[in-house]
């Protein structure tokens, strides 16, 4: 695709004209919402296990990261549940985002071809669970400009009524990126980080000034908080349109982390792995996990995980969508004096955001800290997370297995807005 092809997707040109004679269109940049957050968020506490994923036809597809590429077929999908008896239409939205997930400066008609306001109207009511809800699906209509998106639910007719917002990515694959993870160059980070290498070769993509046209984003384990944006190239070789980016002073850095901590609830009538103990009444279940200890001075030891994620699964019914309960959960980090920093239950669980409802208190009596989130049954990874030191409950390591992501934004000259232009997902090896 030489030269990038801009023009077959941009008609901005034309637009002034165009926009003459079409209907009003809610403005992109979500202004008449006022609590909009332009990140995966939840507004409304009834709202529960969302998940915005590939449909790639394989049950695993629903944990990886909600990428797609603009060639390929495949449909983005949403499905949350709401805890309320009778089913409500919610109406849905896409918003384009700059690079950097603030609001772009497109409007819906140069990346959709469609009216940008979608009902949301196939739902299922749960069956025989103690706690009723209503779980939704939507297919994400196909956007045709690659590019950051917001895809943001709201009550039918009412947008201040904000359900949820959740991120995704299109991207159009026109540059190689070609990375590999290191040992940290700093000497007190090389048994705890992983420093990510890559280089970038864009050969017939008519770049004038790639340190300002091109930027990179990377992240880990599909966490946008802990992501690092605009990083520059070490070395540009404009002649052989080649980007290296291999930095020495820790800017290209991650804790390596350690692997996630899981549980096991894909049944509530016999406790799985790490949950000591179900209680179930008439109204609710309680489920009780073992007690965690610290793991900051401990050696590391590999297992397999799910990098953060979480997979819903009830081995007792048929369709977990609307079979599976949802239970209490009771995690217990044993500490025998509280630590500085605020503690969170942390993961894809909580959208890898530390929230106020993640939050644990401490408990002198019993010497530890303590929370209850309410959970749909399934498999879950999850960490305890520190603010200003986040591993020092859990430890950290090179050798973890963790995933990258990296991706690669374009803004031509004398253009509003910027094109994701590359993507590469890997692990890093133990």
């Amino acid at each position: 695709m030489k030269n990038y092809d801009i023009q077959n997707y941009l008609i901005l040109s034309l637009l002034p004209f165009f926009t003459l004679f079409l209907p009003v269109i809610p403005s992109a940049q979500g202004q008449e919402q006022d609590n909009l957050m332009y990140e995966d968020k939840v507004y409304n506490q009834d709202i529960k296990t969302v998940q915005l994923y590939v449909n790639k036809g394989y049950p695993g597809a629903m944990i990886e990261p909600a990428v797609i590429n603009v060639r390929e077929r495949f449909q983005l999908i949403l499905e949350f549940d709401e805890l309320y008896k009778d089913a409500r239409y919610f109406q849905a939205r896409i918003l384009h985002c700059n690079w950097d997930w603030t609001p772009s400066q497109l409007i819906s008609i140069e990346y959709l071809d469609q009216y940008n306001e979608f009902e949301i109207s196939d739902y299922e009511y749960s069956v025989n669970t103690k706690v009723p809800y209503t779980h939704y699906t939507f297919q994400v209509p196909r956007v045709t400009l690659p590019g950051n998106y917001l895809l943001i639910v709201y009550g039918r007719d009412d947008p201040d009524d904000l359900i949820l917002s959740n991120r995704f990515v299109v991207y159009d694959q026109l540059v190689k990126v070609s990375p590999w993870m290191e040992r940290s160059t700093g000497i007190q980070e090389r048994r705890t980080h992983q420093q990510i290498e890559f280089t970038i070769s864009y050969a017939g993509l008519e770049v004038f000034n790639p340190q300002t046209e091109i930027k990179v984003v990377f992240r880990k384990n599909q966490s946008w908080v802990s992501a690092i944006f605009d990083l520059k190239p070490t070395m540009v070789r404009e002649i052989d349109n080649f980007l290296e980016y291999r930095h020495f002073n820790l800017e290209n850095n991650f804790y390596g982390g350690n692997e996630y901590r899981f549980f096991d609830l894909n049944s509530v009538q016999a406790p799985g792995r790490n949950v000591d103990r179900v209680m179930m009444k008439d109204d609710r279940i309680d489920a009780f996990l073992y007690m965690d200890k610290s793991r900051g001075g401990d050696f590391y030891g590999a297992w397999d995980d799910l990098n953060g994620g979480y997979i819903i699964a009830d081995i007792d019914g048929i369709d977990p969508a609307v079979e599976a309960e949802y239970a209490y959960v009771h995690f217990f980090l044993q500490l025998e004096e509280p630590l500085q920093s605020e503690v969170y239950v942390y993961g894809k669980l909580s959208h890898y955001n530390l929230l106020p409802a993640f939050k644990m208190k401490y408990d002198r009596e019993l010497g530890g800290y303590l929370a209850n989130l309410q959970l749909k049954q399934g498999w879950y990874d999850y960490v305890y997370y520190t603010p200003g030191n986040p591993w020092v409950v859990e430890g950290s390591h090179f050798e973890t297995r963790n995933e990258y992501e990296i991706l690669v934004y374009y803004r031509p000259q004398g253009k509003i807005s910027e094109y994701v232009i590359g993507y590469v997902n890997f692990t890093s090896k133990r």
